[in-house]
């Protein structure tokens, strides 16, 4: 029989190992056997896969460890699967900041207990682990991670060593990504791991702000002195600024990273730069892309809504957020077009009533909605007396006559509305309770971003995954463990649904159409 290629050979291991993670495979020889191939053809297979990072591999004393995350373990055998398995699940804890680097793993009776496996496999486990610098033993502990680096301590106090320089357009760029609530996170994370490493971030911006000497180091000239200057201390960069506001990324990537020896994190929360990747510029070897991504948290949204019946999705719009919200749109009905019987319907939020304003508005707002609302009504009602015409009296008259767009929505039989996000959320599910519309009996929710203040609020929010994506920027500048970026350098952060109980199965409507006929 003609020899197989190793394009087909590869697909065929690639589903073995999908089907069977962290296995320890035969030795070449014998894998060239079973799919009757040469060893050369084998080798040419493994590679292409390890190219488009589905494995890892590595040559054993007779066999090939090869895992889908890459555990790898020169010299074991097919029987450790076991252990293998292990050593998988707890690399993907510390990678994903699950087990926190140097922070004790769980004592070997745990994983005994919750696996059902014997202390030998344990240890087997944290031993391929060590090889792999993932953790180490400190007195009686397992310790997460490579043996710390630690920080310099003088008279008691630790001092951080190190600088990782944050790149904004401008300094308020810095502040409004901490002034996000949604965003804290990340910073939290990102810092906290940056500065119990012995790093601090250092703040420098693109340029000046007008003809004004800026107090923080400004312009590429500048900050290249500024590389410079701290030779060793220098440990790469945060580039927090919108892509499209940096006047030459290629520039500023071998300014931050000179001849690719030092880490840049582009900070995409946006998920606007997906052009930014590593095959435009030189040197970009240790550039990373880590990004928000819409697409899955839209589609995590709708997969909900649609498992509970929902076959009519509002999506809300409003002006003021650049391109985004109709971006979201697009990506929905997308989604959607997959099923048949699923349909999209969209209004715009125009009326002053949803004009969430500034930041102090949108806190007066979120903590006096029922005071706002009798503001406006009594404007409401002396504007009509100014001009003697009717007046709407109560609260749920006021709201239906002056927000067209909820109520056409309604009346268009959606039964489920997916907001902008937390803020927009709240003031949706304020608007029902006001209305006398139920949620998640009459009308689900599901919003975005899960901002710290809409916990206080029972309305389901897709997270985006913002702390993990804090914690794998800062091991990327910190050079301890290894992260799972493509070979674009692109990272994107995992969505999770936080269910706080605004959504539900799908109702007939009858009762929400009895309610909108209602005056």
């Amino acid at each position: 029989m003609p020899a197989a290629s190793h394009g087909r050979v590869a697909e065929e291991i690639a589903g073995r190992i999908k089907r069977q993670p962290c296995t320890a495979l035969p030795s070449i020889a014998q894998l060239a056997e079973e799919y009757r191939s040469s060893p050369v053809t084998v080798w040419k297979a493994l590679h292409l896969l390890e190219q488009r990072g589905l494995v890892k591999c590595r040559k054993g004393r007779s066999t090939m460890v090869i895992s889908k995350d890459g555990a790898i373990a020169p010299g074991a055998s097919a029987g450790d699967t076991a252990a293998h398995q292990l050593c998988a699940e707890i690399r993907a804890g510390i990678l994903d900041g699950a087990y926190a680097v140097e922070r004790p793993l769980p004592k070997f009776d745990f994983f005994t207990l919750s696996r059902g496996i014997g202390r030998t496999t344990v240890a087997r486990a944290f031993r391929l682990l060590a090889g792999e610098r993932m953790c180490y033993k400190k007195g009686k502990s397992w310790i997460a991670g490579p043996p710390s680096r630690g920080m310099d301590v003088k008279g008691g106090i630790k001092r951080a060593r190190g600088v990782v320089l944050s790149v904004v357009s401008q300094a308020y760029d810095w502040y409004n990504m901490v002034r996000m609530s949604y965003a804290s996170p990340f910073i939290a994370s990102c810092t906290g791991e940056l500065l119990k490493h012995g790093l601090r971030l250092s703040l420098v911006q693109q340029s000046a702000a007008g003809d004004l000497p800026s107090p923080i180091p400004a312009g590429i000239d500048t900050v290249r002195s500024l590389v410079h200057t701290l030779g060793e201390d220098y440990h790469g960069a945060i580039i927090v600024a919108n892509p499209a506001q940096l006047e030459s990324m290629a520039d500023w990537l071998a300014v931050l990273s000179p001849k690719g020896r030092h880490p840049v994190v582009l900070i995409d929360a946006s998920d606007i730069g997906a052009a930014c990747v590593r095959s435009r510029f030189s040197h970009s070897r240790r550039y990373y892309r880590l990004f928000v991504d819409e697409s899955a948290a839209v589609e995590m949204a709708l997969a909900t809504l649609i498992h509970d019946g929902h076959r009519r999705i509002g999506i809300p719009l409003m002006k003021g957020y650049a391109v985004w919200p109709e971006r979201r749109l697009a990506l929905a009905r997308r989604v959607c077009a997959a099923h048949a019987d699923v349909s999209i319907v969209s209004a715009m939020h125009d009326e002053p009533f949803w004009d969430l304003g500034t930041d102090t508005a949108n806190f007066d707002r979120f903590i006096r909605f029922d005071a706002r609302v009798l503001e406006s009504m009594h404007r409401e009602r002396a504007a009509s007396h100014s001009r003697k015409g009717p007046a709407s009296t109560g609260v749920r008259p006021y709201l239906l006559s002056s927000t067209p767009s909820m109520t056409s929505l309604l009346r268009a039989g959606v039964t489920a509305l997916v907001s902008l996000n937390d803020a927009v959320a709240r003031e949706q599910y304020l608007w029902c309770n006001s209305t006398g519309i139920a949620v998640p009996r009459d009308l689900s929710i599901v919003s975005f971003d899960n901002s710290p203040e809409a916990a206080v609020l029972p309305i389901s929010t897709i997270d985006f995954g913002l702390a993990g994506l804090g914690y794998c920027a800062a091991h990327i500048l910190i050079d301890d463990i290894p992260v799972h970026a493509d070979r674009e350098g692109n990272i994107a952060g995992t969505c999770t649904l936080v269910d706080r109980g605004s959504t539900g199965p799908a109702r007939t409507g009858a009762r929400m159409l009895n309610l909108m006929g209602k005056t």
